[in-house]
């Protein structure tokens, strides 16, 4: 088994909640943008069904989900680093996608 020092998977672990936090930040944004332009839907039928009430409630609840989520990564990062690294990287990489999935549609929005 391959040894990973604490010390980097901790920052890692940092700097992959930061990382999540903006990408979040940048999915939310975007999707009030294209709603509120009539240019797409709400994937996620959970969130589709706050949308439903108001744009504010939509935004409070993924803010409150977003950041609920990032504080118990953050809080278990000692005890379980491994496995917060673990998920964290996972949770960046489809935030990731959605973000090209973003742009995706900027881009064909414009040409």
């Amino acid at each position: 088994m391959i040894k990973i020092c604490p010390y980097f998977v901790g920052n890692s672990i940092k700097f992959l909640l930061k990382v999540l936090v903006i990408l979040g930040l940048v999915d939310l944004m975007a999707t009030i943008y294209w709603i509120s332009a009539d240019l797409a839907t709400e994937a996620n039928p959970i969130m589709d069904y706050f949308m439903s009430f108001s744009i504010e409630l939509f935004a409070g609840v993924k803010l409150l989900f977003m950041f609920l989520g990032v504080y118990i990564l953050h809080r278990l990062k000692d005890k379980r680093s491994r496995l917060v690294f673990g998920v964290s990287f996972f949770l960046v990489f489809v935030y990731w996608i959605i973000g090209i999935w973003h742009l995706y549609g900027a881009i064909r929005l414009l040409l």
